[in-house]
């Protein structure tokens, strides 16, 4: 498991005041042990919320997908957001294609606001991302001898006059 932390204890506590991210790493990449696909989380420096991602490789019937083919087939936190290569990010899995999803919702606590505003809710912290990240991975190792959804056009001349 490869862990970051790219802000100090202090810098935490000025930019998002005191909270369960005071603690908390601020990147955490590893391999599924079940499965085997790698699994990614980051935190948003702007507002401090947690992304989760999983991802394919290359062989899957998903890879290069948008996220919204998989949305219905995955049940993650308040579903998927994102689906792509992982940028700067998921060092150690290049080829893999990503599907993320992230805790920056209705009724998630974000830490930049929190010290702000009176936030309900409730923090979705690393342990709750990781098992959503890790659940993620299973859903889609689960759906790799599922054909790639697809669709086609017909066309008809059917009922035009002219």
């Amino acid at each position: 498991m490869k862990t970051k932390y790219l802000f100090d204890k202090e810098e935490r506590l000025k930019l998002w005041g005191p909270g369960p991210w005071i603690d908390e790493p601020d990147y955490v990449e590893w391999q599924h042990e079940e499965v085997g696909y790698p699994c990614l989380l980051l935190r948003a420096p702007e507002i401090a919320t947690w992304c989760g991602y999983a991802g394919v490789p290359k062989d899957h019937p998903l890879h290069g997908l948008p996220y919204d083919t998989v949305q219905y087939a995955t049940e993650v936190h308040h579903g998927l957001s994102f689906a792509g290569e992982p940028g700067d990010h998921g060092e150690e899995f290049e080829g893999y294609w990503y599907f993320g999803f992230d805790a920056a919702h209705y009724m998630d606590v974000m830490p930049f606001l929190a010290r702000r505003l009176k936030q309900q809710g409730t923090y979705k912290d690393f342990r709750y991302m990781r098992s959503q990240a890790e659940e993620l991975a299973k859903a889609l190792w689960e759906l790799r001898d599922t054909p790639a959804p697809g669709f086609r056009i017909t066309y008809t001349n059917e009922g035009f006059d002219g």
